[in-house]
């Protein structure tokens, strides 16, 4: 099934000021606010700053965790060279699991 469908793992992925990725299970179909929080609500320091796409269930981190949130939007990010383009070192990331994901097909939703 093509899209965001509810029969799709959705993995959030999350990198720190030291180029550390963390990809985590956030369950089947689209994130919510709760699942966001779930998932990465106890790895993110209060400290630091929260740089994201302007997906409506990232805002949650901010506000529970008093982070300065700055949001982009994600369309035009990918037009930017990628030294512009903040939200690279996800994308980066996320292309990486893809791949990695798309290379072994035998997964099962369950061993994730």
């Amino acid at each position: 099934m093509w899209g965001l469908s509810r029969n799709k793992v959705c993995i959030g992925v999350a990198v720190d000021v030291h180029e550390t990725s963390l990809c985590l299970d956030e369950g089947l179909g689209k994130t919510s606010r709760k699942r966001t929080w779930d998932a990465f609500g106890g790895h993110i320091e209060r400290r630091f700053e929260h740089i994201h796409d302007k997906e409506k269930s990232h805002a949650v981190l901010a506000k529970r965790l008093n982070l300065e949130s700055k949001a982009y939007d994600a369309k035009k990010c990918c037009t930017l060279p990628d030294r512009d383009n903040c939200l690279e070192m996800v994308n980066q990331e996320c292309n990486l699991l893809k791949s990695l994901l798309r290379s072994h097909s035998g997964f099962r939703a369950a061993d994730i």
